[in-house]
């Protein structure tokens, strides 16, 4: 059995890919996949991640389990991973 990983969207990013929160697998990565290994399995994935990351990767913020990381965050089995654009308060 494949492990997974827990992955949720947030604003225009939920929007562009039509979806909150999906189990996903984690991809098998020498040495650990990491948040950028993560993207780059959902790119080739389907149409709308390919498209989002694409135009808007640079604009993405990152949390595993609940936490702020970059992309070179090392992921596990069962981690929950929050894709989210850039939050401004006014």
């Amino acid at each position: 059995m494949a492990e997974t990983i827990q992955l949720k969207t947030f604003a225009w990013v939920r929007e562009a890919i039509g979806t909150d929160e999906q189990a996903c697998p984690l991809p098998q990565v020498r040495g650990g996949a990491s948040v950028r290994d993560l993207l780059d399995a959902l790119a080739g994935r389907d149409e709308a991640w390919r498209g989002l990351l694409a135009s808007r990767r640079e604009q993405l913020c990152f949390a595993v389990n609940h936490k702020l990381c970059g992309q070179d965050q090392v992921l596990a089995a069962g981690d929950e991973v929050a894709i989210f654009p850039p939050i401004t308060g006014g």
